[in-house]
């Protein structure tokens, strides 16, 4: 939907992560046409960055508080604070309770600090434990952002983020600060057993993870035992601001417990509370519990609803609703944030926002995401329209949204390469996983966009399309699943439909049945056309589901609301040699698909918290059984028996409910 309102790297080796960050290489030429249109700027959603956030200049006059400067005289709002994780320690779930108030003026506040250390707001005891590495002292801040500009008053909605201090005798100083995370990541029943954990401090600095539970002997000379701290040491020498630490040599089901540490190059360090995390089951064993849930970018209501490019409400409340409901992982494909930014800070920042939004669940539980068609970072050309002319942005290997990503989290890396290496990477936006007797595989068919008129002369990606390496490469992940004694189900999730209800069907991969829409790129001089239409792409990927008696339920956002419609080969889903009766690609009538060989059903969760669309079961073939506006998640359920779920609203009403996704193949 279109109403506009870093840490992934590759492994170097088998215990550590390097700090570089890990992208496709690429050739010189372009592979669209670069127009002859000046550049503009694209729908940049913040006016601050990441630094301006962070830009901590020293103590207050009276010592008791840090000076924030943000870099701007017409910033001006409302700052909150308190200490964090709010009742260190006592709380199973990181937040933050925001128990003092201020101003911002002309771009500037102090953030109290020495305050926390008072009887009447020290919920964490501060200054805590006698042990070497206490949780540094960190404060959660708080700030409701607008700028004035004469009788100009713009509003930018909550800015949260952390600060960390120690005390220097009567005064307090900043101190290295974990920004973000820790985080835990790849968490999978692949072999071999491991995780990793990432996390940004604001500094550069080292990393290290201090791992306490049973290892197997395998586990590597590199992860060396400390008598009395924790079972195993695995660090990250390199000076980074983002820290990625991969963990192996875990037992499947077991328990363990983490925190991390950083040490800067003036010695200031920084270290986290502990966590404690299960290890993913055996492959094929074991009972999995997963939340889904998509499209978190802003909604509308002011507040937490409007925070940084996310809904910091919906997507905060959700993420507590998957704790509480006992989710082993949680899968979101796309939309998380605004996007359609020209900006890479901006891009950024959206996402630090999103991932703040989670970060309760995180620290213990793994999110795996994919991009939506609001994940777009873009290089515009102004063409005179309201949004310009939009193309992803290059140099691809490093600046496209797909490269962006890739760095902002960290997923599998093990999609395909792109058959055309001038092309974005698909790296750690497409891969699959397994975890217990589920084998997951993320899709990205929001990739590589232009500005869709503009494709067949410029070059690039329809919205909704998946490409022929992408879709051979989702062929291959199906068919090895299916033939792995391991595998019990299948989830495929991607962001947007393949078979979209109610309105806005014209994108996803329908189009509302035209067929000639189809992916180009320039070789050899010429734009010509990658791949067959989309129609012709939805039934061959949709085959390839449906051939597998093993595929439970295709999982998709983009359409704002929860609805579920099964497909079949009965379902009039259209068949371009079939249906386009006047030969112009666009189909005249739907015919069922007799290569539809066992029922799958498409499950959209596109209802968390981007503004929710109310819409009738009508304007396509296919009928759902079941579409409702209220916001929500789904939960699903496998004893290793059966797979199941039940679509909740943030209300506590259950929307609706299948026991069991695979009863009607066996009808």
């Amino acid at each position: 939907m279109r109403p506009r309102s870093r840490f992934a790297l590759v492994a170097a080796a088998a215990l550590l992560v390097s700090g570089a960050f890990g992208v496709a290489g690429q050739s010189g030429e372009l592979p669209v046409v670069v127009p002859s249109l000046p550049p503009r700027d694209g729908s940049i959603r913040n006016p601050i960055t990441f630094d301006q956030l962070h830009n901590f200049t020293g103590p207050s006059a009276d010592g008791q508080c840090l000076h924030l400067d943000l870099g701007g005289a017409a910033f001006q709002g409302a700052v909150y604070a308190g200490p964090y994780p709010f009742c260190e320690g006592a709380s199973d779930y990181d937040h933050a309770a925001f128990l003092l108030s201020g101003t911002l003026t002309n771009g500037a506040t102090d953030v109290p600090a020495a305050a926390f250390l008072q009887d009447a707001y020290n919920a964490n005891a501060w200054p805590q434990g006698t042990g070497s590495e206490p949780p540094t002292m960190t404060v959660a801040y708080r700030i409701d952002l607008r700028s004035v500009s004469g009788d100009t008053v713009t509003s930018y909605g909550l800015y949260d983020s952390l600060v960390s201090f120690r005390q220097e005798g009567p005064s307090v100083a900043k101190n290295l600060t974990l920004v973000e995370g820790p985080y835990l990541a790849l968490v999978t029943s692949d072999d071999p057993p491991s995780a990793a954990i990432a996390w940004t401090t604001d500094l550069p600095a080292t990393g290290e993870v201090r791992l306490r539970g049973p290892l197997q002997e395998d586990s590597g000379e590199s992860a060396r035992a400390r008598e009395g701290v924790c079972d195993r040491l695995f660090s990250q020498e390199a000076p980074s601001q983002w820290h990625e630490i991969r963990i192996t040599g875990l037992k499947p089901g077991r328990t363990y417990t983490y925190r991390v540490s950083s040490v800067a190059q003036d010695g200031q360090s920084a270290h986290s509370s502990e966590y404690a995390f299960r290890a993913a089951p055996a492959r094929g064993k074991g009972k999995v519990r997963f939340l889904f849930t998509s499209d978190g970018r802003e909604g509308v209501g002011g507040g937490g609803q409007t925070s940084m490019g996310t809904n910091l409400d919906v997507s905060g409340r959700i993420a507590r609703e998957a704790m509480r409901q006992g989710a082993d992982l949680a899968v979101v494909p796309g939309d998380l944030v605004n996007g359609y930014t020209s900006s890479i800070p901006d891009y950024r920042l959206q996402h630090g926002g999103w991932k703040g939004a989670w970060s309760g669940f995180w620290r213990t539980r793994p999110v795996y995401t994919s991009p939506g068609n609001h994940e777009a970072l873009l290089n515009v050309f102004d063409d005179g329209s309201a949004y310009g002319l939009e193309m992803d942005k290059w140099p691809y290997a490093s600046e496209s949204a797909e490269a962006i990503f890739q760095q902002e989290f960290c997923n599998p890396a093990n999609g395909p390469a792109p058959s055309d290496p001038r092309r974005p990477p698909y790296l750690e936006t497409v891969y699959s996983f397994t975890y217990g007797p589920i084998l997951f595989i993320a899709l990205n068919n929001n990739y590589w966009w232009t500005s869709d008129a503009d494709i067949p002369t410029l070059g690039g990606s329809p919205e909704g399309y998946i490409m022929e390496d992408q879709l051979a490469w989702a062929e291959g992940a199906i068919e090895r699943g299916d033939r792995s004694p391991d595998v019990r189900f299948i989830v495929v999730f991607f962001h947007e439909p393949a078979f979209p209800v109610g309105p806005f069907s014209e994108k996803g991969l329908w189009w509302n049945g035209d067929n000639t829409v189809k992916a180009y790129a320039l070789v050899g001089g010429q734009v010509v056309p990658q791949g067959q239409g989309v129609i012709d792409v939805r039934n061959r990927l949709w085959t390839a589901f449906a051939r597998s008696r093993k595929v439970a339920a295709v999982l998709v956002g983009h359409q704002h609301a929860y609805s579920r419609v099964l497909i079949d080969k009965h379902t009039p889903v259209g068949i371009p040699s079939a249906d386009d009766l006047n030969g112009d690609g666009k189909l005249e009538r739907y015919s069922p698909n007799p290569d539809f060989t066992y029922p799958v059903y498409q499950i959209t969760a596109g209802n968390g918290g981007a503004p929710p669309y109310v819409y009738p079961n009508r304007g396509t073939p296919w009928t759902a059984q079941v579409i409702s506006p209220e916001t929500g998640y789904c939960i699903f359920e496998t004893d290793g028996n059966s797979l199941g779920f039940t679509a909740y609203s943030l209300n506590g009403q259950i929307l609706d409910q299948v026991k069991d996704l695979m009863a009607v193949k066996k009808k």
